[in-house]
C-alpha cells in the first residue's frame, strides 16, 4: 500500500484559525500556517496521497481508534475553545483501506486497535486545523488516529 514518506510533529493550536480572522489576533500564527504549507509542499514533492494524523484531541478510554471513513465533511465548532474555532467548514476524502491496514497490522503486533468507517464519526480539531493549511485543495486523503488514555486501563 505504499510507504511512510514524511513524519512531522506539528502544532495544531486553535489560534491558527483565529489568526485568519479580522481583529487583534489577525496574523498572530502566520509562521505556523506557513510551516504547515511547507509540509504540504514537501508531501506533494514526495508523492504522498494520504496524511495520517495522530490526533491528541480525539481522546478515547480504550485501545487506539482509527477514523478512516470514505469522506469527512461538516461544520466544526470546538467544544474546548468555541470562541477560537467556530463554524469551521471542512471537506476531505478519507482512506478506509489504509486505515484498516493500519489497524490489522497493529493487532498482529498485539496492539489493541480498531478501524472505523463510520460517516457520523467526525474529526477533531487536532486533525482539522493542520488539514486546513496542508490540505486546503483536498489533494490528500485523511486518516485520523486517536490518542489512547492509558490511565483508564
Amino acid at each position: 500500500m505504499g510507504k511512510l514518506a514524511l513524519a512531522a510533529k506539528i502544532t495544531h493550536v486553535p489560534s491558527m484559525y483565529l489568526s485568519e480572522l479580522p481583529g487583534k489576533n489577525h496574523g498572530c500564527r502566520q509562521s505556523a500556517i506557513d510551516g504547515h504549507k511547507e509540509i504540504s509542499k514537501r508531501c506533494r514533492e514526495l508523492g504522498v496521497d494520504t496524511i495520517i494524523v495522530f490526533d491528541t484531541h480525539w481522546l478515547v478510554n480504550s485501545a487506539y481508534h482509527i477514523n478512516c471513513a470514505d469522506h469527512f465533511a461538516g461544520v466544526y465548532t470546538s467544544n474546548e475553545l468555541p470562541h477560537f474555532i467556530r463554524d469551521m467548514t471542512y471537506d476531505y476524502d478519507g482512506n478506509p483501506e489504509l486505515g484498516q491496514l493500519i489497524a490489522d497490522e497493529a493487532v498482529k503486533l498485539g496492539v489493541r486497535a480498531k478501524a472505523h468507517n463510520i460517516p457520523s464519526l467526525k474529526l477533531e480539531y487536532g486533525t482539522l486545523v493542520p488539514m486546513r493549511y496542508m490540505n486546503a485543495d483536498k489533494h490528500f486523503k485523511v486518516v485520523s488516529i486517536s490518542a489512547f488514555c492509558t490511565v483508564h486501563d
